[in-house]
């Protein structure tokens, strides 16, 4: 168990480092999402000793990971947006979730967003990062798919283990293209552009 778990905590923290990336690009916003299990997927390379065995393992690890994930239906809507929630996975690990966000506005919007407005009941993250998650721009009626997922420092207080991500939600029509690519470059600061905020939104996730 431990050695599965150690892999695990390898595997996301790489993952986490590699694939954590703004997400302002309108072509991105038709992707679908991998399933939760396809984040631990590990290629060995071809120097690697019992490279077979290491696929095998992996893909074992994977298959219980997918066993573990659950489809939700929980909607989240407010005037701006609305997130459809997708996959979730919690464990005393790590938690792993996706979901989908679409524009319900006729103007272009920002979600502003960090991994230190991100929480989760009873547990302090390590590393915490995803796709598509945070400085994030939104034409109108634009979706896109995002995950989240996180390593675990501590548990420092019994808790129910509800995921909640406060969120500004910004208005950007006036200069939406500069806003994309400066999201892109994680450069973009809504506030001193003179933007106007919308709304302050919470995705909660029991």
């Amino acid at each position: 168990m431990k050695t599965i778990k150690s892999m695990m905590k390898t595997l996301l923290a790489l993952i986490l480092l590699l694939a954590v990336a703004p997400c302002a690009l309108p072509g991105y916003a038709e992707e679908a999402l991998p399933p939760l299990s396809d984040l631990f997927l590990y290629e060995p390379n071809a120097e690697e000793e019992n490279a077979e065995a290491s696929r095998a393992a992996n893909a074992a690890y994977r298959e219980k990971i997918a066993s573990l994930a659950q489809d939700s239906d929980i909607i989240s809507e407010s005037g701006t947006l609305r997130f459809e929630v997708g996959q979730v996975l919690a464990v005393d690990d790590f938690t792993a979730l996706t979901w989908r966000v679409t524009n319900l506005t006729d103007k272009a919007i920002f979600i502003s967003t960090n991994e230190f407005f991100a929480a989760f009941s009873g547990i302090e993250y390590d590393v915490c990062g995803g796709w598509h998650w945070d400085s994030l721009v939104l034409a109108p009626g634009e979706s896109a798919s995002a995950r989240f997922h996180g390593t675990l420092w501590s548990h420092f207080e019994p808790g129910q283990g509800e995921f909640t991500l406060d969120m500004k939600l910004y208005d950007v029509s006036q200069n939406a293209q500069e806003a994309a690519a400066l999201a892109e470059l994680g450069t973009f600061s809504p506030a001193e552009s003179g933007c106007p905020l919308l709304e302050d939104m919470r995705l909660s996730v029991p």
